[in-house]
């Protein structure tokens, strides 16, 4: 196998590259409003790369929405949701619209910090109800099905 097949098709140097590289720059300048020093820095950083295109793109994607380490999921949702429930016995309907929430913010893709912020005010919230009514309603739920016995019951 010959080995400058997995060169580039033009030199660094070229006109396409250099072409390439201006039309990357240009995009980054476009998208986003940096400071001098990280505007080099990111710069260099597409200059270097294989696909000045693309890697602009990357870099202005990890720029306006978060690096991918700083982004949550819906396992991020999930571990708030089980931690309220445990915490909390029930979610009230305020607590589940902020979760819902949550869940839109997490499929656009938010940040830690945006997370953060709507989880702690999750996390202060204090339900209307105390903790023993909260007990008795889940008590009553997981006792079963009704015996017959109650009031409006047919037997």
């Amino acid at each position: 196998m010959n080995s400058t097949s997995l060169e580039p098709t033009f030199s660094p140097t070229s006109r396409q590259r250099q072409r390439t590289e201006a039309e990357a720059v240009k995009l980054l300048d476009r998208s986003t409003d940096l400071p001098p020093l990280r505007r080099v820095k990111l710069v260099k950083r597409i200059r270097g790369a294989r696909q000045p295109l693309r890697e602009a793109k990357r870099v202005i994607s990890e720029i306006l929405i978060g690096s991918v380490d700083d982004r949550i999921d819906f396992s991020d949702v999930q571990e708030l949701r089980v931690k309220l429930l445990r915490r909390d016995i029930s979610l009230d309907p305020s607590q589940v619209e902020k979760l819902r929430e949550l869940d839109r913010m997490a499929a656009k893709g938010c940040s830690k910090a945006d997370f953060e912020r709507v989880a702690t005010a999750l996390l202060l919230y204090v339900s209307a109800l105390p903790k023993s009514c909260r007990e008795q309603e889940r008590d009553f739920y997981r006792s079963g099905p009704l015996s017959g016995n109650e009031p409006g019951v047919a037997a």
